[in-house]
Parts: structure tokens; C-alpha cells; sequence
């Protein structure tokens, strides 16, 4: 039997888990997939060390987890809370890849399960897993929904999904 303790942070350390390597690389290769800048001068490194990357220009908050839902969804809604900003929760599973997360802001529910989408040099996507849902563009301005999906045909779908499994990467492809 596996024991899982869920203890609260004490006073002055991070509110999240530390992440894996892995979850972290993750995290990395979507920050720069997607040109978001992050806040002031300090190096993506740093924020990564501390687990959420934020830009005040694209109103947006990403954080990282190898965790199942629906764990860190509190911890989430409290950061959300306190920066304004929408969050993206990405969760990396050695198996199955990268799914995210996405919590907008003043929204009482999450967005659960999408996969990121990218065909070529086209925007990078995130996109419902199964099913049909808001389709949102992510870009260095933030999350835009959209009702519509960025592919015209299944197959689209299919070879625009990135899961990012074997190495850190959302750069599209076909």
C-alpha cells in the first residue's frame, strides 16, 4: 500500500511540491514554445526552480506537476486568486505525456484534461482531449478561447497532438 501524506506547507516554503527534472523540462519547452515572457528581469531558471512561471503581459500563470488530478487544484486556485491571472496546470505522466489544466480567471471550474495542438509553425493550441470544449490559443499574449478548433479534419487533430513523453518539446510538426 503506497502511503500519500498531503502536509500543508509551513510559513516561507513553496505551496507546491518540488517537481521532477522531467515535469520541470516540460514546463520549460512550453514556456518557450509559446513566447510568453516572464516577469521582470528575473531568468526562467529561477521561476522554474519555484515551480510557477508568470507574465504580467500575458495575464498568465503556468505551473507544473507529476501529480493525478485532482491533487494541487486548492494550491492552484489559491495562486490564481492571489495574481489575478489565468493558470495552467500542466501534469506530466511518464506514459501517457503532458496534459494540462486550465483555470480562468474569476472561473469557478477547471478545464480539465486538453493536450497541446501544433501543426507546423502555426500557434501552439490547447485543445480538449475528448470531447468539445473551448479550444484555446496560447500565445506571448495570454489564452484566447475560441469556439472553433484550429483543425479542419480528424487526422489534423491527431498529428497536432503533442504530449512531449520521449523529450521536452512543443515545437510543432506533421
Amino acid at each position: 500500500m503506497n502511503l500519500v501524506t498531503l502536509k500543508r506547507p509551513v510559513m516561507g516554503e513553496p505551496l507546491l511540491p518540488q517537481r521532477a527534472h522531467r515535469t520541470r523540462s516540460r514546463l520549460g519547452a512550453l514556456v518557450e514554445a509559446c513566447g510568453v515572457s516572464v516577469r521582470g528581469g528575473e531568468p526562467l531558471d529561477e521561476q522554474l526552480n519555484q515551480g510557477v512561471v508568470t507574465s504580467l503581459a500575458a495575464n498568465l500563470a503556468l505551473a507544473a506537476t507529476s501529480c493525478d488530478r485532482p491533487l494541487l487544484y486548492p494550491e492552484c486556485e489559491l495562486m490564481a486568486q492571489i495574481t489575478g491571472m489565468d493558470l495552467i496546470l500542466l501534469r506530466f505522466d511518464a506514459l501517457h505525456g503532458a496534459s494540462f489544466d486550465v483555470l480562468l480567471n474569476e472561473a469557478s471550474e477547471w478545464l480539465n484534461h486538453y493536450v497541446a495542438w501544433r501543426l507546423g509553425l502555426s500557434s501552439l493550441w490547447l485543445i480538449p482531449c475528448a470531447g468539445s470544449g473551448p479550444y484555446f490559443r496560447l500565445s506571448s499574449d495570454g489564452l484566447e478561447p475560441c469556439e472553433l478548433p484550429p483543425f479542419e479534419t480528424g487526422y489534423q487533430r491527431y498529428a497536432g497532438i503533442m504530449r512531449a513523453a520521449e523529450k521536452p518539446s512543443f515545437e510543432g510538426g506533421y
